[in-house]
């Protein structure tokens, strides 16, 4: 969502309404010639403080513009982008609310109105203001594109893609690009995501975002090489791009480069020290480098930070199943992960290893039922079948009498950037 709401703002600066040359085509009220040198000066000094970053003095700016002259929609504008690039969204939106009040015609006013709604996920409402944008200017490309948006907010993935077709016919946009290729991904449309993405490229070959969304494509068709190619040149472009890091130790980490992908997570990690992700993925590293005490150490840091997140006890247990030989400490984790999440297949099948190490035969049945269960719901069926054949051991259908002992976590399911 950063990326649209990011074009959008873009269009509003774009615009000319941060300059004082906007002054000269609205119709202001007459003021003396000491007023008009006042209201000139707080909009110069409010475009200035905005352009420099500091859009808490163009705030205080525009406020002066407005005291002087309350009818003034430019100053609404002004102040109302300035809100927004402080996250104050509804503060924003009740500034553009003015300014359509004052002119009701005013497109970027719409597109603000619009985007400030879209960001607060009110998806029917957005549609509403950017649909009176077009109606305004239906060759407005950042209306088509919030129109997108607000369809995808809702589902409508095809006409948010039609949208974009729109867009891309009134303007080629390494931006529209780039946002209709990820939207294709979402319907599983990997090949012409890829299109896309490269289309944004050839516009914008220095666009670290572009570099990664082009990653996550090849990373999802198992092309990690050249995930990790893209998510490399993203990092060369923006080295301070915490995701771009994590993205590529996930891929080394997917390829079995456990000490190059140590190396990505480092370096998330110095940039972000508290990013649950990464301390969960170097945590995983950890562990199939053999060095149980730090990733331990990493789990216990994400669990901290995401305590509700089941996978992580999941994990922390079988590194004290696996690891550390701690059965106790091991049942207690997956107890958690199975509080967070009951249908926790993965959680049942190693619970009952522990178990049977300990002797506990009908808890041990017990998980591996339940394991079973939800492992075949879940499409499991390797770890389904391992279950059942776990059963049959349990159960004197099979010359063993007890579990099968994992030797090392199952894999997880990793995405670049979750």
């Amino acid at each position: 969502m950063a990326q649209p709401i990011r074009l959008l703002l873009a269009s509003f600066v774009g615009s000319g309404v941060l300059f004082t040359s906007a002054l000269l085509s609205l119709p202001v009220m007459p003021v003396a010639q000491v007023q008009a040198q006042t209201l000139d000066a707080a909009f110069q000094e409010g475009g200035k403080k905005y352009q420099a970053g500091d859009y808490a003095g163009a705030i205080k700016a525009y406020d002066r513009a407005i005291e002087i002259n309350p009818k003034l929609a430019v100053a609404y504008l002004n102040r109302g982008i300035a809100k927004w690039s402080l996250n104050n969204y509804s503060g924003a939106e009740q500034d553009f609310d003015t300014v359509l009040k004052l002119d009701s015609k005013n497109t970027a006013a719409l597109l603000g109105r619009g985007g400030a709604k879209l960001v607060r996920q009110q998806y029917a409402a957005a549609a509403t203001n950017f649909e009176a944008a077009l109606k305004l200017d239906p060759k407005q490309t950042n209306a088509l594109l919030g129109l997108a948006e607000a369809k995808a907010g809702q589902g409508n993935f095809q006409g948010a893609l039609t949208d974009l077709n729109r867009a891309l016919d009134l303007k080629q946009s390494a931006g529209l690009y780039l946002r209709r290729g990820q939207i294709k991904a979402q319907f599983e449309d990997i090949e012409g995501a890829i299109a896309d993405y490269d289309q944004a490229l050839k516009l914008a070959p220095r666009d670290p975002a572009a570099h990664m969304a082009l990653g996550d494509a090849r990373f999802a068709q198992g092309d990690l090489q050249g995930a990790r190619a893209n998510y490399g040149e993203a990092i060369r472009l923006d080295p301070k791009r915490v995701s771009a890091h994590i993205a590529r130790g996930t891929a080394q980490l997917s390829l079995g480069e456990e000490e190059a992908a140590l190396e990505d997570f480092n370096a998330a990690l110095a940039l972000d020290r508290n990013n649950p992700t990464a301390l969960f993925r170097r945590g995983l590293t950890q562990a199939a480098l053999k060095n149980s005490e730090q990733a331990i150490a990493d789990y216990n840091q994400a669990i901290d930070l995401g305590p509700e997140t089941a996978s992580l006890y999941f994990y922390r247990g079988n590194e004290k199943l696996i690891g550390q030989g701690d059965l106790q400490g091991a049942i207690l984790d997956y107890d958690q992960a199975l509080r967070l999440d009951p249908k926790y297949g993965q959680a049942y099948l190693y619970r009952a290893s522990a178990k049977s190490k300990l002797g506990d035969l009908a808890g041990t049945l017990a998980d591996l039922r339940q394991a079973k269960q939800f492992l075949e719901q879940s499409g499991n069926t390797a770890l389904a079948q391992r279950a059942q054949a776990d059963l049959d051991r349990m159960q004197g259908r099979s010359p063993s009498t007890t579990t099968n002992q994992p030797e090392a976590s199952p894999e997880p399911t990793l995405t670049p950037n979750p």
